[in-house]
């Protein structure tokens, strides 16, 4: 092996033996659960906002889009029908 392969190798393990083995915590105590509610509740909220607000936004042009297209639908249908009849 080169030099080079044997210095990838050992900065290698030299950061796997460095990082920490900490034990991490899984479950909330009584405050935390409380914090993370509100926590959550708020950001539902800003979201929900948001989302309400975009759709406003978006209804009329939608709207529009739907309508004219069914317009166009069935203006292509009358005409298919009137070249039927001739």
């Amino acid at each position: 092996m080169r030099k080079s392969n044997y210095i990838y190798i050992l900065l290698l393990l030299l950061v796997h033996f460095s990082c920490g083995r900490e034990e991490t915590r899984t479950t909330l105590n009584a405050e935390e659960r409380v914090i993370f509610d509100s926590l959550s509740v708020r950001q539902f909220e800003d979201i929900r906002r948001y989302t309400d607000s975009v759709c406003l936004l978006n209804r009329d042009s939608m709207y529009n889009y739907m309508v004219d297209s069914l317009l166009r639908i069935r203006l292509i249908e009358i005409e298919n029908l009137v070249e039927d009849e001739k």
